[in-house]
């Protein structure tokens, strides 16, 4: 490799560096202020943006060495002065940035810090280089030290303390916590440190002819920030064995099939300098081409297959039904008798007597409402609890399927925005860890669990047991109570029908008795009148004076009068019988007014009314009695030609309006006064008719509104007095499938 193709590869790794520090603050920034995070985790990410910009700094140091005679000679060593320094100060801002990480006490913070800038200024204060002093060699058991060997091994220490300080910290806050999403980023972040102590002891080896030592270490050092990007970065992070198990499952694969690749390709290579002479290069090149394709493909299933088998796990692999749900299960249980069995398991697996279990049920504006189904233990379920949708407790669920502890709850920056009533509530119920059930991306549930009996923390087996157990028994959850909901609504619908039935059978015995009662009041009514109008004629024929004879025409009038107003109440009695039975079908309106326009006709005729009817073409259908609706638009129309003007005019619209059929009916004629609009829909309220200016006594409207209502329609009237009236009649449209 030349010094030009290093020197532009050397040159790609502090702008490696200036791209991470940009990423991390404009495109997680944004991020940031959308979740609203803390000041601590904006004040880490700036820390970490001026360790990236350090080691961009320290890095470019390096490319001195390419520059050959291009370069100043003072530059030069300028250059690696300053580099030198930056690499020192780089360990420091790590320490900075952890020591803001994770909560570590203020006393270690201090003593740390202040040994770091003792030695860091012991480096500036050793340094031949700056200050043109000579300390004299000293000679230890015959080896001889001297100033330079002095000031590199401070300069060494300058770098190496801080990151060992930084490893030891993060370890110790590591130690003694729960396996949680707090010790999952320690876990991150000494991985972090490692590679840098590992990079860091590569880089410090300063050899002019040899530069490739500070390469590799460069290399190393650009790895750990990325690492470190990407963890401070990220609010929720995979756990950590299972990404270096990805990792090195995903490298071992793909270095397998390099090698294989590289031996097919030399074996092919090879057969065609020999099988070449005197045949057709491009038909061995084909068939040697397929036979590859085939040979990767099988290659290729089978690395994946062994790496996805034993480096990368999952827990649907080996997941088996549990014997102890049995009969439960199969017949849909009760949701709380199957949910008492599925804390027996949890209890069973993951050493608890103290658990509580949760329903998530649907609430408004994506909140979090925890129902309590059932529990295992003394303690007394809580009660219903709700979270709101841009709380801590509630997003995490919506980013993480992982368990959650109490730990990550009272250090994890993410909840230190939650409400105080919330943090009181998760206080106060005592629970060390919280395990989601999930169907899909819908949580459907929530474990709360307390502390284990052997009094240990909860770990990694403990989750993946968790999370096998909740995938085992969510989906039955879940049917169980939609089956327990169906019962309810069938056993609902079931009294409702019993009550509607019991309500037909007691308006079918009144109808039956008002029948009977019809028919036996209606000869009653009627049989009196003709023996008082033959008495009346008896003595009208004795009658020898006038005023006997006009009392007698007064007698006679009255009796006439009251004959006609019995008359009129039996035929509305059988009118309103007759609207006892319906029967729907699918109808055209606009057919059903044409109809009625024809048998009316001879009427509009006899009193010189002109009816407009001009219908839309192809009007939806209507679920209706035909007979029934014809019987109402004649009513309508009846009154519109009766009460209208001599030579007048009624219009009749029949179009669609939204999701139904308007049948609009107006008139010219004598109109309606205001204070009798109020009673227009009672027909058994007398209206006056010596005026003529009113529509009469009678049934006929109120029938209407009763007919259409039935329809599930509306009706309405407006009208002004002496210049007409328009009823207004709104009919549902039926959608029929093609």
């Amino acid at each position: 490799m030349t010094l030009t193709i290093q020197f532009l590869l050397v040159s790609l790794l502090p702008f490696s560096f200036l791209g991470m520090a940009l990423y991390l603050w404009r495109v997680d920034d944004e991020r940031w202020q959308a979740e609203q995070r803390p000041l601590q985790s904006r004040r880490l990410k700036r820390r970490w943006i001026i360790a990236l910009v350090t080691a961009a700094l320290w890095s470019s140091s390096i490319l001195r060495i390419y520059g050959g005679k291009s370069f100043p000679t003072i530059f030069v060593y300028n250059w690696q002065v300053m580099g030198e320094y930056f690499f020192s100060f780089y360990a420091i801002l790590v320490l900075a940035v952890t020591s803001t990480y994770f909560t570590i006490p203020q006393q270690k913070k201090r003593i740390t810090f202040l040994i770091s800038g003792i030695i860091f200024m012991l480096t500036l204060g050793l340094n031949p280089s700056i200050w043109g002093y000579s300390i004299p060699t000293v000679s230890v058991k015959g080896l001889s030290i001297t100033h330079f060997d002095m000031w590199a091994a401070v300069w060494a220490t300058s770098w190496l303390f801080p990151i060992l300080s930084a490893w030891v910290l993060t370890h110790q806050t590591q130690t003694g916590i729960p396996h949680s999403l707090y010790r999952n980023q320690t876990r991150y972040w000494l991985l972090v440190l490692s590679f840098l102590m590992i990079g860091g002891l590569f880089a410090i080896i300063h050899a002019p002819t040899q530069p490739f030592w500070q390469q590799i270490g460069m290399v190393i050092i650009m790895l750990a920030s990325t690492i470190g990007t990407w963890s401070i970065a990220q609010g929720h992070l995979p756990d950590l064995s299972i990404t270096m198990r990805r990792l090195f499952g995903r490298t071992t694969g793909a270095l397998v099939v390099f090698g294989l690749t590289w031996l097919a390709l030399t074996f092919i290579i090879r057969m065609m300098t020999t099988l070449a002479n005197g045949r057709d290069p491009y038909l061995i090149l084909t068939v040697f081409a397929a036979l590859f394709a085939a040979f990767f493909m099988f290659i290729y299933y089978h690395i994946d297959r062994v790496v996805s088998n034993y480096l990368l796990p999952t827990r649907y692999l080996d997941a088996k039904s549990a014997d102890g749900y049995g009969k439960a299960l199969a017949a849909l249980a009760k949701p709380e008798k199957l949910g008492q069995l599925f804390l027996e398991k949890v209890q069973t697996a993951v050493l608890t007597d103290n658990i509580w279990l949760f329903m998530v049920n649907d609430a408004p504006a994506d909140r979090l409402i925890l129902q309590p189904l059932t529990n295992i233990g003394e303690d007394t379920l809580p009660s219903t609890t709700d979270f709101a949708a841009d709380s801590p407790f509630t997003t995490h669920w919506n980013h993480h399927k992982r368990p959650l502890s109490q730990f990550d709850i009272n250090t994890l920056p993410d909840f230190s925005t939650i409400q105080q009533n919330e943090k009181n509530i998760l206080l106060r119920w005592e629970r060390q860890l919280y395990a989601p059930l999930y169907i899909a991306d819908s949580m459907i549930g929530l474990l709360a669990l307390g502390k284990k009996q052997t009094g240990d923390t909860y770990i990694r087996a403990d989750f993946d047991k968790l999370a096998e157990l909740a995938d085992e028994i969510a989906p039955f959850l879940v049917q169980a109570e939609q089956h327990l909901l169906l019962q309810g609504i069938n056993q609902h619908a079931f009294h409702e029908n019993q009550t509607l039935a019991r309500e037909k059978q007691h308006l079918q015995e009144l109808a039956e008795l008002y029948a009977q009662f019809l028919s036996l009041i209606t000869p009653e009514l009627r049989r009196p009148f003709t023996p008082i109008s033959e008495q009346i004629q008896v003595i009208d024929e004795q009658a020898n004076n006038q005023e006997t004879r006009a009392a007698l025409f007064k007698l006679k009038q009255h009796t006439k009068q009251a004959q006609t107003d019995i008359e009129q109440l039996v035929n509305m009695s059988s009118r309103i019988q007759a609207r006892g039975d319906f029967y729907f079908e699918m109808v055209r309106l606009d057919d059903i007014v044409l109809i009625t326009i024809r048998k009316l006709q001879t009427m509009a005729d006899a009193r010189r009314v002109s009816i407009s009817f001009e219908p839309e073409a192809a009007l939806p259908h209507i679920l209706g009695d035909k007979e029934q609706l014809g019987e109402a638009v004649k009513n309508l129309l009846h009154n519109a030609i009766k009460f209208n003007k001599i030579s007048g005019r009624v219009d009749v619209t029949c179009t669609v309006e939204g999701r139904n059929i308007q049948l609009q009916i107006s008139d010219i004629g004598v109109g309606i006064s205001p204070e009798r609009m109020d009673q227009l829909w009672s027909g058994f309220t007398s209206l006056d008719n010596k005026e003529g200016r009113n529509r009469g006594r009678g049934l006929g409207l109120s029938l209407t509104q009763f007919i259409i209502t039935a329809h599930s329609g509306t009706i309405s009237a407006h009208s002004e007095y002496g210049v007409g009236s328009t009823f207004v009649v709104l009919l549902p449209i039926v959608y029929e499938d093609n």
